[in-house]
């Protein structure tokens, strides 16, 4: 088994597990807004774990920020902006876009905005220099030899893991948003089974 291989069959078994969320009743706007932003999330983790599978390594790491940019933005929507605010952007006021470090800032749960603040401010830059096609995914085709992406095996691994536990905070969201105690709770077990590893003790 290679790491690459071990990743994949946990984020499976993790996604594959979850029922589909169509139902949608009684909303707000700005949860429905949130809900669509957290689906946007997931439709990236599900790009990136088909990309992964066909050994598709660098649109792989191109699509976690984006993956993640759509989930701080459900946070945003949920909790964050107001509703003048929310209504502009809506209509496509483009100076009401708030980066992703402003949003963390303006979250309200102190514990929540310390971790999302450490892993930015630990990742960002990296994640849109993969992005945007910087220096990362250069160097990456500047070993010795042919042409060919050389992104190491540990690193698509970690990738495919960390869009893995992101989809986690977004289906978690999702069931917060749906006020759906029993899917959240089957979410959270379904994680822990997959990786036990990060289970609380």
């Amino acid at each position: 088994m290679t790491l690459i291989h071990d990743a994949l069959v946990a984020a499976d078994k993790f996604v594959s597990s979850i029922p589909v969320i169509t139902v949608i009743e009684d909303l707000a706007w700005r949860d429905t807004i949130a809900l669509g932003y957290c689906h946007l999330s997931l439709e990236h983790h599900a790009g990136m774990m088909a990309l992964a599978h066909g050994n598709h390594r660098t649109p792989l790491f191109a699509l976690f920020r984006p993956q993640m940019e759509a989930h701080l933005r459900a946070l945003w929507a949920r909790r964050i902006a107001p509703d003048d605010r929310l209504r502009a952007f809506l209509d496509g006021d483009e100076t009401i876009n708030p980066s992703a470090r402003q949003i963390i800032l303006q979250h309200p749960i102190e514990d929540e905005r310390e971790a999302l603040l450490a892993q930015h401010d630990g990742s960002w830059s990296s994640l849109c220099d993969y992005t945007h096609g910087g220096a990362r995914q250069i160097h990456a085709r500047l070993a010795p030899g042919d042409m060919e992406t050389k992104f190491p095996d540990a690193h698509v691994a970690a990738c495919v893991n960390a869009s893995a536990s992101l989809a986690f905070l977004s289906l978690l969201e999702m069931a917060e948003l749906l006020k759906d105690e029993r899917l959240f709770y089957f979410i959270q077990d379904s994680y822990f089974d997959a990786y036990p590893d990060k289970k609380p003790n």
